[in-house]
């Protein structure tokens, strides 16, 4: 088996031969804790995330073979995965955004995921709270949801302080490997830091507000919160960027994400949503860019 490509933060533990173990393992996706930071192994056919080593594929006989607290040693040429070998390619990628979007360019993403949730309402999270559903007649998690989603906007007018505290109060909000809190968080970062100069005021607030709070949700979950604080995505949000950039299949990126997991992809549309939203409520060109859905 080979590893054909890694995120750029993982190349230099092949280059030390840093060692590790293994954390976890769900479904065909083994995570490995190094170095204090968590890396997921799994095959192509998975869109990468930005905490990916992507190989060339597993068989129901490796992974049996692989379980927690196995030792992962990194070599200059590959893994030493308990008894297994894999090989390295030496090909890495980078998963922070290197590229910016106008308000203009998020309004459309914003508009075309409003077109979709709909349809996806079946799964719950946000989804259906975000378009103003209202509160849910449903689970205790629904109705939680929608409080957390209402002090979440009027902390946007209520200053810091309850904007932080709101904020807060998503990090580990729901359940699942990531908890829907969290991937509503990574959406509104993604809107952040995309937006670049303009979207630097709320990126230091959202750093502030997570400050030793990310241990309140699992350890899987963190990892992408932190990525996401430093402006790293997967490819699906990646893909997102470039269609809405360059104008093509801007429906087909936002479905894309849409299908993520069970509500993971429903959540993180949603706070692309609201992010954006905030952004235009808070724009000095709230006229201009109010003309982008149609």
């Amino acid at each position: 088996m080979t590893i054909l490509r890694c995120v750029t933060r993982a190349y230099p533990l092949f280059q030390r031969e840093a060692v590790g173990t293994v954390h976890s393992c769900y479904g065909n996706v083994v995570n490995l804790l190094v170095e204090q930071r968590l890396y997921a192994l799994h095959a192509v056919a998975v869109a990468a995330t930005p905490i990916s080593l992507v190989t060339d594929g597993w068989d129901s006989r490796q992974m049996e073979q692989i379980s927690a607290g196995q030792e992962a040693r990194f070599l200059k040429d590959g893994l030493l995965l308990g008894t297994q070998r894999l090989s390295f390619k030496g090909n890495s990628w980078e998963p922070r955004l290197s590229s910016i979007l106008r308000l203009e360019a998020l309004l459309r993403i914003c508009c075309a995921a409003e077109e979709i949730l709909p349809h996806y309402k079946e799964r719950g999270g946000f989804g259906d709270l975000v378009l103003g559903g209202g509160a849910p007649c449903g689970s205790i998690l629904e109705q939680v949801l929608a409080e957390k989603l209402t002090e979440l906007q009027a902390g946007v007018k209520q200053g810091q302080e309850k904007f932080a505290a709101a904020l807060k109060s998503l990090v580990g909000l729901g359940t699942g490997l990531t908890p829907s809190g969290d991937d509503f968080l990574v959406g509104m970062l993604f809107v952040f830091w995309s937006l670049g100069a303009p979207g630097k005021a709320w990126l230091g607030q959202m750093t502030s507000a997570f400050e030793g709070e990310l241990g309140r949700t699992n350890t899987v979950s963190a990892a992408f919160l932190r990525c996401a604080l430093a402006g790293e995505f997967g490819e699906k949000l990646h893909r997102l960027h470039h269609c809405v950039d360059s104008g093509h299949q801007l429906g087909f990126g936002v479905e894309a994400v849409a299908q993520t997991g069970h509500s993971s992809g429903i959540d993180t549309l949603s706070g692309i949503v609201c992010a954006a939203r905030i952004a235009l409520e808070n724009s000095s060109q709230k006229e201009e860019t109010e003309e982008a859905c149609g």
